[in-house]
């Protein structure tokens, strides 16, 4: 039944809502019988990859086919549709609470091609199955650079988890060890324990070496996602994250050299190892949160 109501409702222009019940209107189109509608409610429900296509039947019937310049212009804004595209069928989200003004998140933009987007997605494409679609998606000629940067968009097309995933994956290590280490360097001197400063130092080793492959992934997303255009966050990022670099190696150094007495409130050398560790968490600590204001933009008040 489902199979059924997903292929007439393509076609006709039938919208209904997930709960079953179905808002006949006029169609959009004449009518027409896909020949192929079990591939079809497939690739609604996201079990197929590839862009769908209709059968030859419903083409000749001429189903609705929407240009990339009329998608763009659905975008949300000024009272318009919230429409967005993925594998080549063209839905209306202008009814979603999560699409306010046409924008997802504050990240993806209605009137866009968002197929790559939600193969990075958290949840998958079943999510659009409660949204009617309005037509297909004009398929545009892909013009290929060449080079480095073609050969990689062909791997992330194939694996898009390593579109956005590798770069949040590595930079929590860091993150987490300097976010925790501040609190054993301040229990080891209130304690005056050598085991407890020693697991502190050992953290500090394990975020200053995890702190080159969280930079070479940041750069590396940069380039992916934002073609490497600069905006006041990223560059404020990119300057903390070599300057904390820069502060770990020379406090792991300070530390395995010059602290003598690393638990002693009365030794110098471990009060400014102290301050340094102490100030490198909370720069690690700004560099995540200027990372989760990127990835989750909100407006300040």
């Amino acid at each position: 039944m489902d199979v059924v109501r997903t292929s007439s409702a393509l076609c006709r222009g039938w919208r209904f809502p997930s709960r079953g019940r179905r808002d006949a209107t006029k169609p959009s189109a004449p009518l027409c019988a896909p020949r192929n509608s079990i591939q079809i409610k497939k690739s609604l429900s996201g079990d197929s990859q590839e862009p769908r296509k209709l059968s030859s039947t419903c083409e000749d019937t001429r189903v609705k086919s929407i240009s990339r310049e009329e998608l763009g212009q659905e975008n949300g804004a000024k009272g318009r549709s919230a429409w967005i595209a993925v594998d080549a069928h063209v839905y209306d989200v202008s009814v979603s609470k999560r699409w306010p003004g046409g924008t997802h998140m504050k990240r993806h933009q209605a009137g866009s091609d968002l197929t790559l987007d939600i193969q990075a997605a958290p949840h998958g494409r079943e999510v659009l199955e409660r949204f009617a679609v309005v037509g297909l998606l004009e398929e545009a000629p892909r013009e290929l650079a060449g080079g480095v940067r073609d050969r990689v968009d062909t791997v992330l097309e194939a694996h898009p988890f390593f579109r956005r995933h590798p770069h949040p994956a590595v930079v929590h290590v860091p993150v987490g060890m300097f976010t925790v280490v501040p609190i054993f360097q301040l229990l080891a001197l209130a304690l005056n324990s050598s085991a407890t400063e020693w697991t502190a130092f050992c953290m500090v080793l394990a975020g200053t070496l995890s702190m080159p492959a969280a930079i070479a992934t940041g750069y590396f997303t940069w380039w992916i996602n934002y073609a490497l255009s600069d905006t006041v966050i990223i560059a404020r990022k990119r300057r903390l994250a070599w300057t904390s670099l820069v502060l770990a190696v020379g406090a792991c150094m300070f530390r395995w050299y010059a602290v003598t007495d690393p638990v002693s409130l009365g030794s110098l050398s471990a009060i400014v190892y102290s301050v340094v560790i102490l100030l490198l968490s909370g720069m690690v600590g700004y560099i995540g949160f200027l990372g989760g204001k990127l990835t989750f933009p909100y407006e300040s008040k």
